[in-house]
Protein backbone atom coordinates (compact mmCIF):
# COMPACT_ATOMS: atom_id res chain seq x y z
CA UNK A 1 0.00 0.00 0.00
CA UNK A 2 1.60 3.09 -1.03
CA UNK A 3 -0.97 5.71 0.07
CA UNK A 4 0.55 6.99 2.99
CA UNK A 5 3.80 7.94 0.95
CA UNK A 6 1.45 9.52 -2.11
CA UNK A 7 -0.48 11.12 0.37
CA UNK A 8 2.58 13.05 1.76
CA UNK A 9 4.56 13.55 -1.27
CA UNK A 10 1.82 14.47 -3.21
CA UNK A 11 0.90 17.61 -0.21
CA UNK A 12 4.45 18.46 0.20
CA UNK A 13 5.13 19.11 -3.65
CA UNK A 14 2.48 20.96 -4.13
CA UNK A 15 2.30 23.04 -1.00
CA UNK A 16 -1.38 22.49 -0.29
CA UNK A 17 -3.69 19.96 1.01
CA UNK A 18 -5.76 19.04 4.37
CA UNK A 19 -2.68 18.02 6.48
CA UNK A 20 -1.54 21.34 5.89
CA UNK A 21 -4.44 22.98 6.00
CA UNK A 22 -4.71 21.48 9.60
CA UNK A 23 -1.66 22.13 10.92
CA UNK A 24 -1.95 25.77 9.70
CA UNK A 25 -5.23 26.46 11.37
CA UNK A 26 -5.18 24.03 14.40
CA UNK A 27 -8.41 22.74 13.32
CA UNK A 28 -9.65 19.42 11.92
CA UNK A 29 -9.86 19.20 8.39
CA UNK A 30 -12.52 16.61 6.82
CA UNK A 31 -12.39 15.93 2.98
CA UNK A 32 -15.18 13.75 1.91
CA UNK A 33 -16.35 15.32 -1.03
CA UNK A 34 -13.90 15.60 -4.13
CA UNK A 35 -16.22 18.79 -5.50
CA UNK A 36 -15.35 20.74 -2.81
CA UNK A 37 -12.17 19.85 -2.01
CA UNK A 38 -10.85 20.11 -5.95
CA UNK A 39 -11.85 23.93 -5.31
CA UNK A 40 -10.85 24.45 -1.78
CA UNK A 41 -7.01 22.52 -2.75
CA UNK A 42 -6.72 22.19 -6.67
CA UNK A 43 -3.47 21.21 -7.29
CA UNK A 44 -3.68 18.18 -4.26
CA UNK A 45 -7.02 16.88 -5.35
CA UNK A 46 -5.89 16.49 -9.34
CA UNK A 47 -2.34 15.07 -7.96
CA UNK A 48 -4.26 12.50 -5.14
CA UNK A 49 -6.82 11.51 -7.54
CA UNK A 50 -4.36 10.27 -10.57
CA UNK A 51 -2.08 8.61 -7.88
CA UNK A 52 -4.36 7.15 -6.21
CA UNK A 53 -7.67 7.06 -7.81
CA UNK A 54 -9.27 4.75 -4.92
CA UNK A 55 -9.29 6.83 -2.19
CA UNK A 56 -12.45 8.42 -1.47
CA UNK A 57 -11.63 10.23 2.19
CA UNK A 58 -8.90 12.38 3.68
CA UNK A 59 -9.39 13.65 7.49
CA UNK A 60 -6.32 15.39 9.06
CA UNK A 61 -6.11 16.38 12.48
CA UNK A 62 -3.81 19.03 14.12
CA UNK A 63 -1.07 17.98 16.74
CA UNK A 64 -1.22 19.83 19.88
CA UNK A 65 2.01 20.60 22.39
CA UNK A 66 0.66 22.77 24.98
CA UNK A 67 -0.40 25.93 23.30
CA UNK A 68 1.26 25.26 19.58
CA UNK A 69 0.83 23.41 16.71
CA UNK A 70 3.43 20.46 15.82
CA UNK A 71 2.31 19.37 12.52
CA UNK A 72 -0.76 17.07 11.46
CA UNK A 73 -1.36 13.68 11.24
CA UNK A 74 -3.71 12.90 8.00
CA UNK A 75 -5.90 9.19 7.35
CA UNK A 76 -6.86 7.96 4.03
CA UNK A 77 -9.90 5.92 3.79
CA UNK A 78 -11.51 4.24 0.73
CA UNK A 79 -15.14 4.56 2.72
CA UNK A 80 -16.51 7.47 1.08
CA UNK A 81 -18.93 10.70 2.59
CA UNK A 82 -20.04 10.48 6.22
CA UNK A 83 -18.96 8.41 8.94
CA UNK A 84 -15.64 7.97 8.20
CA UNK A 85 -14.40 10.83 9.63
CA UNK A 86 -16.41 9.88 12.91
CA UNK A 87 -13.98 6.40 12.83
CA UNK A 88 -10.88 8.71 12.05
CA UNK A 89 -11.60 11.20 14.64
CA UNK A 90 -12.09 8.10 17.11
CA UNK A 91 -8.45 6.83 16.84
CA UNK A 92 -7.11 9.86 17.08
CA UNK A 93 -8.88 10.35 20.06
CA UNK A 94 -7.87 6.86 21.31
CA UNK A 95 -3.76 7.36 20.32
CA UNK A 96 -3.93 10.89 21.32
CA UNK A 97 -6.37 11.51 24.19
CA UNK A 98 -7.62 14.58 22.09
CA UNK A 99 -7.92 16.95 19.17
Amino acid sequence: MRWPRSLEEVQFTVVEGPCITAAASGEPVYLTDWDPGARRWSLFASALRERCPDIAAVHAFPLWAGDGVLGSLDMASTAPKHGSWHISRMVVTKIFGTI
